[in-house]
C-alpha cells in the first residue's frame, strides 16, 4: 500500500503556500485553523483532518491526489486508479489513527484524574480517623480493583475494530455479523 509521507506532504504544502505568497497565518485563516496547525503540517509533525484536504487543495490550486502524493502530477500521464484508492484509504486510515490516538490520550488523562481522586479519598478517610485495617476489605479492595481495571482499559486494551471488521472493511454494525438481526 502506498504510504503517505508527512514530511513530503509538509514540504509540498510549504512550497505551494510560498508560490501563492501566503503566510502560514493566511492559509490558516482560510481554513479556519490556527497557524500552529499549519506549522505542524509543514514540519511533518501531523497531517490535516481528511475534511480539510479538498479546501487545502482548492486554495493551493492542486488536486487532492497531488496533495497526498506530495508532488505535482503530469497532466499528460494517467494516474493509476489503484494508487488513488490507496492514497484515499491511507488518508482515511491516518485520520482514524489520529482519532484513536487522541481518544487514548483523553482516557489516560481521565484515568490519572480518577487515580488522584482515589488517593485523595483514602487520605481523607485516614485523616478523619479510619484505619487502613478497617478499610482494607471494602473501600481499598473496591478502589484498588477499579484502578486496576481502569489501568488495563486505558493502557492495554486495544482501541481498534476487531480483525474481522478490519479484514472485511466493515465500519458499521449493520454491515457486519449483526446485519440480519
Amino acid at each position: 500500500m502506498y504510504q503517505i509521507s508527512n514530511e513530503k506532504f509538509g514540504l509540498f504544502v510549504t512550497e505551494l503556500r510560498k508560490e501563492k505568497n501566503l503566510t502560514q497565518k493566511d492559509l490558516a485563516e482560510k481554513l479556519y485553523v490556527s497557524d500552529k496547525t499549519v506549522s505542524k503540517w509543514e514540519r511533518g509533525l501531523s497531517m490535516p483532518n481528511v475534511v480539510l484536504l479538498i479546501p487545502i487543495a482548492d486554495i493551493l490550486d492542486v488536486t487532492v491526489t497531488e496533495l497526498l502524493r506530495g508532488e505535482k502530477i503530469d497532466t499528460q500521464k494517467n494516474i493509476d486508479t489503484k494508487e488513488v484508492e490507496e492514497l484515499v484509504v491511507g488518508s482515511l486510515d491516518m485520520a482514524v489513527r489520529n482519532s484513536i490516538h487522541q481518544h487514548r490520550k483523553n482516557w489516560i488523562l481521565a484515568y490519572l484524574l480518577c487515580f488522584l481522586i482515589s488517593i485523595t479519598e483514602i487520605i481523607m478517610l485516614v485523616v478523619s480517623g479510619n484505619s487502613i485495617a478497617e478499610m482494607k476489605d471494602d473501600i481499598l479492595l473496591v478502589t484498588g480493583l477499579m484502578l486496576l481495571f481502569g489501568a488495563w482499559f486505558c493502557f492495554f486494551a486495544k482501541d481498534i475494530l476487531p480483525t474481522y471488521y478490519d479484514a472485511n472493511k466493515i465500519n458499521y454494525v449493520s454491515q457486519g455479523i449483526l446485519e440480519y438481526i
